[in-house]
């Protein structure tokens, strides 16, 4: 993960070495701080990680079996207008087997 210096890309991905299977991910303020958090779907579950100066410090997550994270391709993260956030994923891949719709989830 990069961000923008001024006049180069600063690698800032620190503290995320250890999610090994990242599925999909999306950035969105989770807690209502004004800054985004990162929502990764990895081969544990939904894990939320929020900027440090230090690096990414995991906040939360929500373990996942391994059949509600087959043929997931997509994840998206929104707040709602009640201040929560919804974390949606596709479990809709190209094989038909895994064709089994959205699920979504609500952080409060």
């Amino acid at each position: 993960m990069l961000r923008w210096k001024g006049d180069a890309f600063e690698d800032i991905s620190k503290g995320l070495e250890s999610i090994e299977k990242q599925i999909a991910f999306d950035l969105e303020d989770i807690d209502g701080d004004g800054r985004k958090e990162i929502v990764i779907l990895s081969d544990k579950g939904i894990e939320i990680y929020g900027y440090t100066l230090t690096g990414w410090m995991k906040k939360g997550n929500y373990n996942l079996s391994e059949t509600e994270r087959l043929g997931v391709y997509d994840l998206r993260v929104r707040r709602d207008r009640d201040g929560s956030s919804i974390i949606v994923y596709n479990q809709g891949g190209e094989n038909p087997a895994f064709k089994r719709g959205i699920r979504a989830f609500r952080v409060r």
